[in-house]
């Protein structure tokens, strides 16, 4: 890989989440949500395999209080509610509400529009490569995460362990 694109790929890293958060924050906003409450909307129904409030820490790299406090705060709207999880009694399921749905709606049409702004002028095979390459790129950096035991919370890695034998082996963005 080229010096310029490796550089390019880490600015875009650090730059794509507080832009996606600028741009989302907007729609969050008219729906009478906080960003991180869409946030947490956005990833859980992108991501259905992914129901519990450790899946949104692991897969999204956000903290547990970020993700606490979205979840508490979409709870008291009514937008989501806990069910014990009957694979394991340790953890909750999140559940949307009828009332979410709509906001889930809005939120999802959002994403879709500024995804479609981001890849403008990528033919369908461009994007088929891209995704290749990605999903290898994600395959080879989880190896060597693996490799070289990174995680140092013990709650992150059960859950991280629980959710790489789970179907959420491939976590949508949102």
């Amino acid at each position: 890989m080229k010096k310029k694109s490796f550089s390019q790929i880490l600015y875009l890293t650090k730059r794509a989440h507080p832009f996606f958060e600028s741009r989302m924050g907007a729609i969050t906003n008219q729906i009478g949500l906080t960003p991180q409450e869409g946030h947490i909307l956005l990833f859980l129904a992108n991501n259905p395999d992914c129901n519990h409030a450790c899946d949104a820490v692991v897969y999204r790299g956000l903290s547990k209080s970020y993700v606490s406090k979205a979840l508490t705060s979409l709870s008291k709207k009514g937008l989501i509610v806990f069910q014990e999880d009957t694979s394991d009694h340790r953890y909750q399921k999140i559940v949307f509400t009828e009332t979410a749905q709509e906001k889930v709606k809005v939120l999802q049409e959002g994403q879709k529009a500024l995804f479609k702004e981001l890849i403008q002028g990528l033919s369908k095979e461009d994007l088929d490569v891209c995704k290749k390459v990605l999903d290898q790129i994600f395959q080879n950096f989880i190896k060597l995460e693996e490799e070289t035991n990174v995680r140092h919370d013990p709650a992150v890695q059960r859950r991280y362990a629980h959710a790489q034998r789970s179907q959420c082996a491939h976590v949508r963005a949102g």
